[in-house]
């Protein structure tokens, strides 16, 4: 594998980039635990703590977003052992899916497109591109990468089945269809940061690139 892997220029280094990547999906983590506490103060006693808590989740998103950005940046190897699938088949499954749920949320149940649909598909896109780039790094590989890959497709049609029917719920019902899909993206998140952590140790961190 060492010898499989080549420098492209980049000054980020492989290590600090499986880092960020670690690091912006314990931050997932937390973006989605801000967020259930927003969404259950929003109910129960809407007011300054519940937009704090939003406040704090958007940011905490956001920021982890970037982290698989900048993790993207680091050396690119060449002659990978490893496949990789590319973004654009990805994101237009994504797409796809995301076309799916809109005709199945507009014109067979009738009811409004939620935002949360967008959202969850375009996190979805870049979560499987971030994990498909890792893989070809070799960062992530074997059944761990299956597992990883296997946790974040099952969050997103988790999400959008539960988001899809939301307007057709009442009362609690709604109020835990909105909720518990932020609580499973965040446990599904904690598991990937662990799965990559756990292939960092084994490994003894990420393949490192000949001089």
């Amino acid at each position: 594998m060492t010898d499989a892997v080549k420098k492209t220029g980049s000054s980020l280094s492989s290590s600090a980039a499986m880092a960020a990547l670690i690091a912006s999906h314990v931050l997932f983590v937390l973006s989605g635990a801000a967020y259930s506490v927003y969404w259950v103060l929003e109910e129960e006693t809407p007011g300054a703590a519940a937009v704090s808590a939003f406040t704090m989740s958007v940011v905490l998103g956001f920021v982890g977003a970037a982290g698989e950005v900048v993790a993207s940046g680091a050396p690119r190897p060449r002659n990978s052992p490893y496949r990789r699938i590319g973004p654009g088949p990805i994101v237009g499954a994504c797409l796809a899916v995301l076309l799916v749920a809109f005709f199945v949320t507009t014109i067979v149940m009738g009811r409004p497109f939620t935002s949360e649909l967008i959202f969850v598909t375009a996190w979805a896109a870049l979560e499987l591109s971030s994990l498909d780039d890792a893989h070809e790094r070799g960062w992530i590989t074997g059944r761990r990468a299956v597992a990883a890959a296997a946790a974040v497709t099952f969050v997103f049609a988790f999400g959008l089945a539960c988001y899809a029917v939301y307007y057709l719920l009442d009362g609690r019902a709604r109020f835990y269809a909105g909720l518990v899909p932020y609580g499973v993206f965040s446990l599904a998140m904690l598991v990937v940061a662990g799965l990559l952590a756990l292939e960092k140790r084994r490994s003894g961190g990420p393949p490192k690139s000949p001089s």
